[in-house]
């Protein structure tokens, strides 16, 4: 059996969670203590030659992830003997939206990174989804986070909902009563803090039509409900 350093082991592991991940994403997440890209590079081709990982079948072409071109890497036969469960079925197509979940994390760990949170857990998809009552809950991330605060919410947890434009507004509605019904039944034993459901956007424009369909809820219910960019996310820490 090939055995593999920790670092190599993280990347593996990143990349189970995330499913799909860019050079660029690998690089921030395990290489910030070097100048160079070189050793990510070096690493993940060493795990292509071991098949811990694989690339996606097209790379990433332009777009915000750092430039166009980079490659998209998922786990190899090796990576999900030892990582996943069920069939093993590569993925064959780039999934922009799991990698804007990425994008998350990554924003995270800067911020940790700034010295203005702990991250003392993370869940993606699908163990990020949760049952409360009869209603099904399937955020994209979550976060449970320690604001380096002396606010009142010092502890903040939080539900991602990465919005990438596509979903029509009767679909967003169906999401925010799922989970105002879900906080309304809740049971303390189950989720003693409720978690705040962030609905992330590309554009103040977005922003501006999801709050209008916040806006129209319950005035309980809009309060636990924050529509955000990524950029105003950011600047809130």
């Amino acid at each position: 059996m090939t055995t593999i350093d920790q670092r190599d082991s993280h990347i593996i592991q990143l990349v189970s969670h995330f499913h799909q991940l860019t050079t660029a994403q690998i690089n921030e997440l395990a290489f910030a203590d070097s100048t160079s890209p070189m050793p990510c590079h070096r690493a993940l081709r060493r795990m292509l030659a071991q098949d811990f990982l694989m690339r996606v079948e097209h790379r990433l072409i332009g777009g915000q992830r750092g430039g166009s071109g980079q490659y998209v890497y998922q786990l190899g036969w090796e990576g999900y003997r030892q990582y996943g469960e069920g069939p093993f079925r590569p993925w064959t197509t780039v999934n922009l939206h799991t990698l804007a979940i990425a994008d998350v994390y990554v924003a995270l760990v800067h911020l940790e990174r700034q010295g203005l949170l702990s991250i003392l857990e993370y869940q993606t998809e699908p163990d990020c989804h949760t049952t409360v009552g009869r209603y099904d809950l399937k955020p994209d991330l979550y976060v449970d986070l320690e604001r380096v605060t002396t606010d009142k919410d010092r502890n903040l947890k939080i539900w991602f909902e990465v919005d990438r434009g596509t979903e029509r507004p009767i679909r967003i509605r169906t999401k925010l009563e799922r989970y105002w019904h879900a906080r309304q039944v809740n049971d303390i034993t189950n989720w003693p803090i409720w978690p705040v459901i962030v609905w992330l956007v590309d554009t103040e424009k977005r922003a501006t039509e999801l709050r209008r369909i916040v806006s129209k809820g319950p005035e309980e219910a809009r309060r636990i409900f924050r529509v955000m960019t990524m950029a105003d996310f950011i600047a809130s820490f």
